[in-house]
């Protein structure tokens, strides 16, 4: 019942769409994507698409038809796809904080609103202010590469967004095994990673917290927030009072 709850929640359509224009190609893989996902064409192809909220269950049936008929490591094309006008008002509030520290807390406090099948945490000593990437599905094995993968790109995008640089200085652990084609996110992300940690975060040089983000707009980013509230309230109400427990 819980896990069936939890896949209720409704998210952005934006991930679903961009991953089905970009894997299918043509009419038979776009119905092999949507197999079981009950959305049918044409409302979730096109650009004008009205498709603008699904349910978790939906994109992670999506992510499983994925795993099966896309290119392997799609995860990390899809991933670095995944600019930052990617993320909505996540995007917006991150890049227009005042400084890293409040982009980061931006990013902790309504990452789930985006995607509700993780949180985040922060853990920080002098030296790294560690993001942790707690998952929520737990389970299924094969869905945590490709989701592990897009969410660590888009935290990447974000944050470079608000630091206005890469950030080859950070870190990547990620709590699985090394993939079969493990040599290829070196090409997809701006700093080390490490394969099997005790837990997936992404470790960022302290240092960097007091760094004024070069496009900081109190008003832009008071706006993005305002929203991203509204649809935390949405998420906190009774309708999924069960997924929230």
């Amino acid at each position: 019942m819980g896990l069936e709850a939890l896949h209720s929640l409704p998210m952005p359509a934006d991930y679903f769409q961009l991953a089905l224009r970009r894997f299918g190609g043509s009419p038979a893989a776009r119905r092999r994507l949507l197999e079981g996902t009950g959305i049918e064409e044409p409302g979730a192809a096109p650009a004008t698409s009205p498709l603008r909220a699904i349910r978790l269950g939906q994109q992670l049936t999506q992510v499983r038809n994925l795993n099966r008929h896309a290119p392997e490591g799609w995860g990390l094309e899809l991933g670095s796809a995944l600019r930052e006008a990617a993320h909505g008002d996540l995007a917006v509030a991150a890049s227009c904080s005042p400084d890293l520290a409040s982009a980061l807390r931006t990013l902790v406090e309504f990452g789930h609103v985006r995607a509700p099948y993780f949180e985040l945490a922060v853990e920080a000593d002098d030296t790294w202010h560690r993001v942790i990437i707690r998952d929520l599905l737990g389970g299924e094995a094969e869905l945590q590469p490709p989701l592990i993968e897009t969410l660590l790109l888009s935290v990447q995008a974000l944050v470079e967004s608000a630091l206005g640089q890469p950030m080859s200085e950070a870190q990547f652990l990620i709590g699985y095994d090394p993939p079969a084609y493990a040599d290829r996110y070196r090409d997809s992300f701006h700093a080390p990673v490490r394969f099997a940690a005790p837990q997936t975060e992404v470790r960022l040089p302290a240092a960097w917290l007091a760094l004024a983000c070069p496009f900081a707009d109190a008003g832009r980013h008071a706006s993005a927030v305002e929203r991203l509230e509204a649809f935390r309230r949405t998420l906190a109400s009774p309708t999924y009072l069960v997924a929230q427990v």
